[in-house]
């Protein structure tokens, strides 16, 4: 019995004594935080989402007070909130356009053909690796929720195999974009309309063609409409691509694509598309029209048959 408590009081000498030392620790090599990192940190939306490439909100203000740096900015914090978090840490913080995911890709299940039956991890990264995914084209959205699963804000969710954005609730963090293994998303200005090439692949169009009902075939028509050379198609790349910041939402290319269907056009825009399909269809109907007046007009003397 005195063994037993012998121990016991030996050891709870030595707990006494380590609690003692912690103590003695905590305070000699105490550093002080300076307030103004929490102050700053509340203004963020405490998403940790890791987009400003920091571990968390609080790491971002500690850095962000420590270094003083205007071009260090939360992508997903409101202009009211940089404003405030500038004015508090002393520095005029650099304002960033409102920015939203967009899908360069339509490989829905019934656009785009089945390649073969993918058994494996339900992972992007992994079918991208490992095997090229159940569709034919390789340029594809795979489907599998990679960038679901990494959305902080539930902005994404898949539908008949591809990935759908809710602009409504994306922040524009970039997450989606960075975990994407086939690149075929992308952030555009959040804007009322928007016009997105929704196609990736970068295949001669009797391939597209074969693989996809709506893929870029790279027919150069949407170029030839462009009335500020937004949209380029590069030598070698068989793939339109539309220059975000000089678009200017007229809807032209979107109605010029009105085969394939490779360049899609939301919100108001819509409106702009629908018209302009219209007249061109009004168009074609009146030469049609005069073509078959001028065929049945009686041909008179003189006039070659």
């Amino acid at each position: 019995m005195s063994e037993v408590l012998t121990a016991i009081l030996v050891m709870g000498g030595i707990a006494f004594l380590l609690a003692l030392a912690l103590i003695w620790s905590s305070r000699k090599f105490y550093v002080a935080e300076n307030p103004l990192v929490d102050e700053i940190a509340s203004l963020l939306p405490q998403a940790n989402c890791g987009a400003c490439g920091y571990p968390g909100c609080s790491g971002f203000a500690k850095v962000l007070v420590e270094t003083q740096d205007p071009k260090m900015v939360c992508p997903v914090a409101t202009k009211e909130k940089l404003k405030e978090i500038g004015r508090l840490a002393g520095i005029e913080v650099s304002e960033r356009e409102p920015m939203v995911a967009a899908l360069h890709c339509r490989g829905t299940r019934s656009n785009v053909k089945t390649a073969s039956e993918y058994v494996g991890i339900r992972s992007c990264i992994a079918a991208h690796s490992l095997y090229s995914g159940d569709k034919m084209c390789m340029y594809s959205c795979i489907g599998y929720g990679d960038c679901m699963k990494v959305c902080m804000f539930g902005a994404i969710h898949v539908d008949d195999g591809i990935a759908v954005f809710n602009p409504e609730k994306c922040t524009g963090c970039g997450m989606c974009v960075k975990t994407c293994p086939r690149k075929v998303v992308s952030l555009v200005r959040k804007r009322l309309s928007k016009v997105v090439v929704t196609c990736s692949s970068r295949d001669p169009a009797p391939v597209v063609m074969n693989q996809c009902s709506v893929g870029c075939i790279a027919c150069g028509r949407c170029v030839r409409v462009c009335p500020k050379q937004a949209i380029t198609v590069e030598p070698g790349s068989n793939l339109a691509i539309i220059d975000d910041a000089k678009c200017v939402l007229c809807g032209k290319c979107v109605a010029e694509c009105d085969v394939r269907n490779a360049i899609d056009g939301k919100g108001p825009v819509e409106k702009a598309v629908a018209f302009l399909r219209e007249k061109r269809a009004k168009e074609k109907e009146e030469k049609r029209a005069a073509a078959l007046a001028a065929a049945a007009k009686p041909k008179t003397d003189g006039e070659p048959s």
